[in-house]
């Protein structure tokens, strides 16, 4: 069996106290499929899209060096980002931002 080309993300809105489940193809990232915890779906293409840079190496816990180079870019819906500026996105390393139980 071949591997598949679907990613699966979750974004977290935490002005708004929502989250979201993104699923999009690796042959075609500027198609998303976005569903709320209403279990609403919605397709969006890429004029509905905003372009974010995204960064990684950022320490969550032991402390290491930043790395302020951007490392690729991410689509979002722009909607979700109306009126803010700077935005970008971080891949953490660690486990000191996560919930613990």
């Amino acid at each position: 069996m071949l591997p598949s080309s679907i990613e699966y993300f979750e974004y977290k809105d935490l002005r708004h106290n929502k989250n979201f489940k993104i699923t999009r193809d690796i042959n075609e990232i500027l198609n998303l499929a976005v569903k709320d915890d209403a279990n609403k779906k919605e397709l969006l293409e890429e004029n509905e899209l905003l372009k974010i840079n995204v960064y990684s190496n950022i320490a969550a816990g032991i402390p290491i060096y930043i790395n302020s180079e951007r490392q690729g870019i991410f689509y979002l819906p722009d909607k979700w980002f109306k009126g803010m500026n700077s935005i970008f996105m971080l891949k953490v390393r660690g486990t000191a931002w996560t919930e613990q139980e």
